[in-house]
């Protein structure tokens, strides 16, 4: 079996069976990561508008891999 995302058991996907290569999934190896984000927007319209007040967003999620990606904590689904 090649030690691929693919087939990895830490790799999240819905239904094995029909992924591909080319296929974008979560890797659910690690615990997700927070990404952290700032924006301007306009405070009348709730939009970014490139000037006015700064909202910043924290959100968390796994990193995301195709089924041809591979790490060194591959361990196989069967």
């Amino acid at each position: 079996m090649e030690r691929k995302c693919l087939n990895c058991k830490f790799w999240n996907i819905e239904n094995p069976a029909q992924a591909s290569a080319d296929t974008t999934a979560e890797c659910r190896f690690n615990p997700p990561v927070i990404i952290t984000t700032t924006t301007q927007i306009d405070s009348r319209k709730g939009i970014d508008t490139g000037g006015g007040l700064t909202r910043t967003v924290r959100i968390s999620a796994w990193p995301n891999t195709t089924g041809k990606d591979w790490c060194w904590q591959f361990q196989s689904r069967a």
